[in-house]
């Protein structure tokens, strides 16, 4: 699937603050072991607890506070979080937060849906997509959407197809 639409669980921040809040009353000896026996990694336990811990003092925002934060800002604070990257950050804002102008230059879904609804062989440079993205501002995450949404058609194999 090109679309990131499987990884929303992942970034909701429900999500987030009932994880810190079960962590906060069930990190205790031998939490890592269980978390590991459940199939997690050693990176994702890590994540888990940073991401708990994170919520906890507050720099992870509250959903109430998401929704009142400036998408940079909600970048800025969530890729502090270990195994959050802006990529992540991007989808929480287009699909849970319904941002209008999120341009995820980085997605290779973006990337490779433009090239093909432009007759482009290669793939845009994100640097190169930032700028050819301007002309969609301020509804960016509506031209991200196609793009992805390009990739879903069939290509034509020949002028019969």
């Amino acid at each position: 699937m090109t679309t990131p639409e499987k990884h929303l669980a992942a970034t909701d921040p429900r999500m987030a603050e009932l994880i810190a809040r079960s962590l906060r009353y069930n990190v205790k000896p031998g939490t890592d072991e269980k978390l590991r026996g459940a199939g997690l990694s050693r990176n994702k336990v890590a994540a888990i607890k940073d991401l708990a811990a994170k919520t906890i003092d507050g720099t992870v925002p509250s959903a109430r506070r998401l929704a009142k934060m400036s998408d940079e800002e909600i970048i800025a604070r969530l890729i502090t979080v270990r195994g959050i990257g802006r990529w992540t950050v991007e989808m929480l804002l287009l699909f849970d937060l319904g941002r209008p102008d999120i341009w995820p230059v980085d997605d290779y879904g973006v990337r490779k849906g433009f090239a093909k609804t432009f007759g482009r062989r290669k793939l845009p440079k994100p640097k190169q997509l930032m700028k050819l993205g301007e002309k969609w501002r301020p509804h960016r995450s509506v031209a991200a959407w196609y793009f992805w949404r390009a990739l879903d058609v069939a290509e034509k194999t020949n002028r019969f197809d």
